[in-house]
């Protein structure tokens, strides 16, 4: 008796671990498949209430939030993705006030090293959409590195928006294609 327990034992033994292999194999087989997609591929978005066309990469979450810019409270509408290591995000909202182009979006890089209770590392001008543009390149508080690039066009504020690990060369040539793949247009007409 003591015989065929121990071939029960052997046996159980046996296919539990014919079941860990397959398992094993599984996750391994899942991993590959991960890894052999890649990144997600880049493609163009179109917003016709934003009035914009850029491109994103992977699944979008889209919001609105609530913040203060130049004094303001501005409800802002977001796009966010993410790609590798680089968290995305294009916000939209109408600003008014009688501060010329340039004066509003250094203020507004301002309140978004505030917003982040960070230090601004680098501020230049820029363009965005062939339009005068403000970048800025901010230290936040928690450590992580946050690019922005600022525009403002008939009262309304687009900031573009990225940070994660950018100092990676593939995030940098990321990053820039989604701030130069921005472009505005005229809701109603024939986009760009």
């Amino acid at each position: 008796m003591a015989r065929e327990s121990k071939e029960g034992s052997d046996k159980r033994n046996g296919a539990s671990i014919k079941l860990f292999f397959i398992v094993l194999g599984m996750i391994v087989a899942y991993q590959l498949s991960d890894w052999m997609r890649g990144e997600p591929e880049w493609r163009s978005h179109t917003s016709d209430q934003g009035g914009y066309i850029v491109d994103v990469a992977g699944s979008v979450d889209q919001r609105s939030i609530k913040e203060t810019v130049a004094s303001q409270e501005v409800e802002f509408q977001y796009l966010m993705f993410s790609r590798g290591d680089v968290q995305y995000a294009l916000a939209y909202g109408d600003v008014s006030g009688e501060a010329t182009a340039d004066s509003l979006l250094r203020t507004a890089v301002v309140d978004m090293a505030q917003k982040v209770q960070g230090k601004i590392v680098s501020q230049r001008a820029d363009t965005l959409a062939v339009l005068p543009a403000q970048r800025a390149q901010i230290q936040a508080g928690d450590e992580s590195e946050l690019h922005l690039l600022c525009m403002w066009r008939g009262g309304r504020l687009y900031r573009l928006m990225a940070g994660g690990e950018t100092e990676i060369k593939q995030n940098s040539t990321d990053i820039e294609r989604f701030f130069r793949s921005f472009r505005l247009f005229v809701a109603g007409q024939n986009q760009p």
